[in-house]
């Protein structure tokens, strides 16, 4: 989403359907910025290779948590 927002913002005439997709697209990539949390914040005192090393295995195991959630969650129903 984020690529198609930055590519968009080439000074070209867009048609409206593509400048109103972009819109929602920048509201949604704003308010995940908004509600979006640090993992390096989780664990106080790190330094900065200690920051470094929280935001990668976040990045990395947080997706991999929300698939398996989901996942369990069809298995359920």
């Amino acid at each position: 989403m984020q690529h198609l927002i930055i590519v968009t913002r080439i000074n070209i005439d867009y048609p409206t359907s593509i400048t109103a997709c972009t819109a929602v697209l920048s509201a949604v990539t704003w308010a995940g910025d908004w509600w979006g949390f640090s993992p390096a914040c989780l664990v106080p005192g790190l330094d900065s290779a200690g920051q470094a090393w929280a935001q990668l295995l976040g990045g990395l195991l947080v997706p991999c948590i929300v698939a398996l959630f989901c996942l369990l969650l069809w298995a359920i129903r």
